[in-house]
């Protein structure tokens, strides 16, 4: 799922201040399918783009193997925290299982279903706690006997930071009369999805949103990597808040 899509719509989505509005995308029997069950968790994916004032995009992709890095070191620990008890499936593990093909099958489909379900960020209530998606029961049976596991976690990272001459020349727009453009010079989105690792059905998802300065360095170093590591912890944690939720 291309999450930096929502960046266009996420903020209008979040404005919706009825209590009739949800992020989480869930099926009527989350709390069933998830409570004491085994979590597998696939390795995350992160897209990192730093965007020039002409509106030119560069992927950053060093970048983006470390931020995968600090979200598979803590991803484990703050499921567990939320009574999700769960294990991190290692890239060399998906190899040695014979599982290369299965994981990329489940996650492109897993980016199909998200993507439909979040061209806006916010969807009915009514709606979003009766979803009936699936990917296909195979692979993701293929996944769950090899993992030994109930459901399967997907962990999906998107981040946008404009360069400083971007920033500065949107300031200038602005002083000069012409309205420049008005986005957040960083955010970021979080989306975390449980599905049945027998059945493929999709059993809850939710994300957040994030519009904090804080990558804008683009630089990796153990004082970084410390304040990086707690603001992921952080917005993982709010995605997975109302997990347990039935309201």
């Amino acid at each position: 799922m291309q999450l930096r899509n929502l960046l266009l719509v996420i903020i209008v989505g979040s404005m919706i201040s009825s209590c009739s509005f949800t992020t989480v995308r869930r099926s009527p029997d989350h709390i069933a399918a998830l409570r004491d069950k085994k979590v597998i968790v696939l390795p995350p994916k992160v897209e990192v783009n730093m965007i020039e004032f002409s509106g030119k995009k560069h992927r950053m992709y060093d970048f983006e193997y470390y931020l995968e890095g600090i979200i598979a070191d803590n991803i484990t620990e703050i499921l567990n925290d939320n009574h999700l008890k769960s294990k991190f499936l290692h890239r060399r593990e998906i190899y040695d299982k014979k599982l290369v093909e299965t994981d990329g099958r489940i996650q492109d489909r897993a980016n199909e279903i998200l993507g439909e379900l979040y061209t806006t960020a916010s969807m009915p209530t009514k709606q979003a706690y009766d979803i009936q998606r699936n990917i296909d029961c195979s692979i993701a049976s293929d996944l769950g006997a090899k993992s030994d596991s109930d459901v399967i976690a997907i962990v999906q990272y998107d981040q946008k930071s404009k360069t400083t001459g971007a920033k500065t020349g949107e300031f200038l727009m602005a002083v000069l009369g012409n309205s420049g453009n008005n986005e957040a010079a960083e955010r970021s989105i979080m989306l975390i999805s449980f599905f049945d690792a027998k059945t493929g059905k999709l059993i809850w998802s939710n994300l957040a949103l994030d519009e904090k300065s804080i990558f804008g360095a683009m630089t990796v170093g153990k004082n970084h990597r410390d304040a990086d590591a707690k603001h992921l912890r952080t917005l993982m944690t709010n995605t997975l808040r109302p997990i347990w939720s039935e309201k």
